[in-house]
């Protein structure tokens, strides 16, 4: 079910500089921890085994994160989470308490994978995510009811790729084919063929139908979206669709 998603910043607990922990590495008494922001944002994980699964992030900071999935992950154990800007990101679980776990990052993120993620999150809610990793946002080109991602994403799990096999054939980073499949980046034409080959399809069957129904009052729904995130008006907002 779709859920409406937005940020809350958690303020630091008493006036001690202590704070509670909620995702992440346990922060030095005396010493503030990094704001934390409330959110709902479906994303991939790869983990130590090499098997990668769908992750429900709960709340973000430039230093932790607090994670949801149904992998069961031991304390210590260092994984990679995919996100908004980021691409790959190394992460350490912390703590755990049954499905929910608290983790580290390796590097401190910037504000813009913050603000990133802040606006997947919100396109996610109101348009909902795949079961095993996050649906790329639906203001583009279709093919067949899929966007171009969405289909990549669902023959690269039908030929049993992961999205670094995938790259290695293609000979791109693994970062650019999460792009693909979140609708954030295209592959360039003199791509398309390569891609297709690797999937085993025709390269038209990655071609978009011109004309899809309901795709104005989608593209309309996201600029309003985009625009509450950003805090403008909806006029201001500009969606390009490449065919």
């Amino acid at each position: 079910m779709p859920i409406a998603a937005h940020f809350e910043t958690t303020a630091n607990a008493g006036g001690s500089g202590e704070a509670s922990v909620q995702g992440g590495a346990t922060p030095e008494v005396g010493k503030p921890r990094d704001a934390r922001r409330r959110l709902l944002l479906e994303t991939q994980g790869t983990f130590a085994s090499g098997s990668e699964s769908g992750v429900s992030v709960h709340n973000l900071s430039r230093t932790g994160i607090l994670l949801e999935t149904s992998v069961s992950l031991e304390i210590g154990e260092i994984f990679e989470l995919t996100l908004p800007e980021a691409g790959a990101t190394r992460a350490r679980v912390v703590w755990a308490s049954d499905r929910l776990y608290g983790c580290a990052f390796d590097s401190a993120l910037s504000e813009a994978v913050l603000s990133a993620s802040q606006l997947r999150s919100a396109v996610q809610g109101h348009a909902g995510v795949l079961p095993e990793a996050p649906k790329p946002a639906p203001a583009t080109a279709m093919i067949g009811g899929e966007s171009l991602g969405e289909r990549i994403y669902r023959l690269r799990k039908l030929k049993g790729l992961t999205q670094g096999e995938l790259a290695a054939r293609l000979g791109v980073s693994k970062p650019t084919v999460w792009a693909w499949e979140q609708g954030r980046a295209r592959p360039i034409e003199e791509r398309m063929g390569a891609i297709a080959e690797v999937l085993g399809v025709e390269s038209d069957d990655l071609r978009p139908d011109r004309f899809t129904p309901g795709l104005s009052d989608v593209v309309s729904r996201c600029r309003d979206q985009i625009a509450s995130v950003v805090e403008t008006t909806p006029d201001k907002v500009r969606i390009m669709i490449e065919l």
